[in-house]
């Protein structure tokens, strides 16, 4: 992912995502939200990529698109009159790419459970509910 520094983000589809993208179009109540795992602090190496989108952890796949388009009308280099408008373009480019890979991966390793242990959507619906629930103590009543 990162290498002395630079970060290398890869748009060209591999025939995995090929075909998990055929499966994900059949089945479209799958909706996963993504997270931030790692946070970082400030002038860490490690860059906040919600943060740079505007967006709080767990947006939906239409909101960060909706960010995107927004932040990307702002600064594209060929509207923007600031002279490092390229620049956070570039951050803002890199930030939409990782986020929206997070949630396809997130996705197709929902379809890969789903399909090796017979998981409903129901389940994976409460699984997805239990991951945003911020109460956990009903997971423990028995």
């Amino acid at each position: 992912m990162a290498a002395g520094g630079m970060l290398c983000v890869s748009s060209s589809p591999t025939a995995s995502a090929s075909v998990a993208r055929g499966r994900r179009q059949r089945r479209r109540s799958v909706e996963v939200r993504c997270s931030s795992v790692a946070a970082a602090g400030p002038g860490g190496p490690v860059e906040d990529h919600y943060r740079t989108l505007r967006l709080p952890p767990g947006a939906t796949k239409g909101e960060v698109k909706r960010a995107f388009r927004r932040l990307a009308l702002t600064y594209h280099p060929d509207v923007s009159k600031e002279s490092d408008s390229g620049v956070h373009f570039q951050r803002i480019n890199v930030a939409y790419q990782m986020v929206m890979g997070n949630m396809r991966e997130a996705e197709e390793r929902l379809e890969y459970w789903r399909l090796k242990y017979g998981l409903d959507d129901e389940d994976l619906d409460k699984y997805r509910n239990h991951l945003n629930d911020e109460d956990d103590d009903e997971w423990f009543d028995v």
